[in-house]
């Protein structure tokens, strides 16, 4: 049985490290404050979908496996 309340608190925290990551990263990259959220927002978005879904889509696998 998934628990849910811990699982979401889990991934909310998770894009919210990844979004601060790939802004701090861009923002030692560019110059422009726009570009810099812009480009940010935009990676973070494309990593946390990517992320979430190989390593949920691989841990559902190894769960069942298990």
């Amino acid at each position: 049985m998934v628990r849910w309340e811990p699982l979401l608190q889990h991934l909310a925290l998770f894009v919210l490290l990844v979004t601060l990551v790939s802004l701090v990263y861009n923002g030692l990259r560019r110059e422009s404050v726009g570009e810099i959220v812009r480009v940010g927002l935009q990676r973070a978005a494309f990593f946390s979908v990517l992320s979430i879904l190989i390593f949920g889509i691989g841990g559902w696998l190894l769960a069942e496996w298990l």
